[in-house]
């Protein structure tokens, strides 16, 4: 299998190359070279000072016992943390006035410049080849380049500029199943019967939470944030259908807010999106009564207008990129405690660097406070297994970032077991952080010899920890679906869990849980449900292939990771850790 090399430079004509791509991702196709005069923004990442520094202070304020356990920064202490040297800013700001960008056309935003720049601009100064892509499903236009460079003097400063090489590749999570209509809801559902459908109610009392009843009057703080992509955008009447079918008790009292981060869109012609809905009813159904708030980004440069190319200016940038440069500025008034995100895409053919820096600024968010929580995905070992080199597992990203909490999927319940295409196993970028070494290392001398060779077994191991994934009941366009699936159920289920677990905190006078691995695989251990019974079968649930295979074992395994929450015993163990 092919590798990305980690922060690595090539010499080349023109500069150093700072990233290639053998080929355009598969979903995207080449409809054309842009006019010479196409004006896009992008954007360039610095270097900081001290690039270790984050990681560091990240760590300290993480793990449990630590003097500065919970003490952690606001957006004007993370800008310092991250701040690029006065030599890095002027090196780039110079290369830009060099390339013949007017100054009106660029700003400084910390450790990031933008400016806009026409194609042939673009072209010259960094030896690239801008080209204009399609989505194939129609979704959007895009400008991208498969190879770009920088000169010597101006990389070494340099994470990465983007939009370049870096093509969306965030994947719908997968929903089998068919719609029933309003009346086979009458006629089917039963709420005592978790092992063929779920509801609030079935989690409620799988997890752990207290009756719905007695939190009514429950005082909250700060607020749940759920992040949506893909055109996807839940509806307010699917909520209120949804709250009085199957919660009642989020009737007038919890209305999601709904935020549009790169910009306002109509959205009085849509009428709801399963994705969406799914998210945004079950974390505020688990998470009771603490508020909601949808952060839409949009992302792909398409004038929706007249489906021109010639104003792509702030909309052809990456989706993740977008969010977490909204998001991190935030004031700690604005900023949600805890994130669920239900979207990702295969590591393999990433860009290496830029794996990094966004996984890197899901950890500026844990420097924050927020807790970020990540759908492992929905395709068992990977989408397809395979690389240059023969078969291998095909880990998802951002899921496999060590700053973000992995969420895998269970089924059935007394007991529950491993959902059959929650995916999991361990990354070809990042390697296995210190606080998951033992659970990992444990598990991967139970494997032995099977897999050999399909896997890194020094990678940072997925999911972190697992909820329900399967048979949700959802309303979606006003009408009832009963078998929606996948970890981007379960990965709102657990937020809604920890927002209310940091809700609490928050109420208590303590720090809420931020960038919360090191305490769940330490003293939180407890609190969670084993898991060891069921696996994921087969890449792609391909029958021919059955010996690739992850299976549920006592301890961390890549499907359930350390198990399923218990409400109660998560919140008791996190009230005890601070003073």
């Amino acid at each position: 299998m092919h590798f990305w090399v980690p922060f690595t430079l090539f010499a080349c004509v023109g500069g150093l190359l700072m990233d290639k791509v053998d080929h355009v991702p598969q979903g995207w196709s080449e409809i054309g070279s842009p006019s010479p005069s196409t004006r896009f923004k992008l954007s360039i990442a610095l270097i900081p000072a001290n690039k270790e520094l984050l990681h560091k202070t990240l760590a300290n304020i993480s793990t449990p016992g630590h003097g500065d356990y919970g003490k952690y920064l606001n957006e004007s202490e993370l800008k310092t943390v991250v701040r690029p040297s006065e030599t890095s800013t002027n090196a780039v700001l110079k290369f830009l006035e060099d390339s013949g960008i007017a100054r009106s056309d660029f700003e400084q935003h910390g450790d990031w410049i933008d400016f806009t720049a026409d194609v042939e601009t673009a072209d010259r100064m960094m030896n690239a080849s801008f080209t204009t892509y399609r989505e194939d499903t129609g979704r959007g236009i895009i400008i991208r380049t498969q190879q770009y460079s920088l000169p010597d003097e101006v990389a070494r400063h340099v994470d990465m500029v983007e939009p370049t090489t870096q093509f969306p590749r965030e994947v719908r999570p997968r929903k089998p199943g068919s719609i029933h209509s309003d009346q086979a809801l009458q006629e089917t559902i039963d709420q005592n019967d978790c092992n063929r459908t779920i509801t609030p109610d079935c989690l409620r009392t799988l997890y752990n939470l207290p009756l719905a009843s007695t939190l009514r009057n429950t005082s909250t703080h700060g607020h749940i944030g759920i992040a949506g992509f893909l055109a996807e955008y839940p509806h307010q009447k699917d909520f209120d259908m949804f709250t009085k079918k199957f919660a009642p008790y989020l009737v007038d009292v919890v209305k999601p807010r709904f935020i549009s981060v790169d910009g306002e869109r109509n959205h009085s012609t849509y009428t709801g999106e399963g994705e969406a809905n799914l998210d945004v009813q079950y974390a505020a159904a688990m998470g009771y009564p603490v508020p909601i708030q949808y952060y839409y980004t949009h992302g792909l440069g398409v004038d929706e207008e007249n489906h021109s190319l010639q104003n792509l200016t702030g909309a052809s940038s990456e989706l993740n990129i977008i969010l977490l440069r909204y998001l991190r500025d935030l004031p700690k008034s604005s900023l949600p405690h805890t994130l669920s995100v239900s979207y990702g895409g295969p590591e393999k053919g990433l860009p290496n660097a830029y794996a990094h820096k966004v996984c890197d600024m899901y950890g500026e968010l844990g420097a924050r406070g927020v807790t970020v929580v990540f759908a492992s995905g929905d395709y068992g070992p990977g989408l397809a297994c395979r690389g240059k080199h023969g078969k291998r597992l095909d880990p998802i990203f951002p899921a496999t970032c060590p700053y973000v909490t992995s969420v895998g999927g269970t089924q059935f319940i007394n007991p529950e077991s491993a959902g059959i295409v929650s995916s999991g196993g361990f990354s070809d970028i990042f390697p296995r952080p210190d606080w998951q070494e033992v659970e990992v290392k444990t598990y991967l001398d139970t494997l032995g010899t099977r897999l050999a060779g399909m896997y890194n077994s020094s990678g940072r191991g997925f999911p972190d920890v697992s909820a329900q994934m399967m048979n949700y009941w959802v309303v979606d366009n006003l009408q009832a679906t009963a078998e929606n699936s996948g970890t981007s159920a379960s990965a709102p289920t657990v937020a809604g869990i920890v927002g209310l677990v940091n809700s609490a905190l928050i109420g208590a006078g303590k720090s809420p849980l931020g960038f919360m691995n090191p305490f769940l695989y330490s003293v939180a251990r407890k609190a969670f449900q084993e898991v060891d019974g069921g696996g994921s079968k087969g890449c792609s649930l391909m029958l021919e292939e059955p010996t690739v295979s992850l299976n549920a074992t006592e301890g961390w395994d890549p499907i359930s990771g350390i198990g399923t929450p218990d409400f109660q015993k998560l919140l008791s163990i996190a009230m005890q850790q601070q003073a």
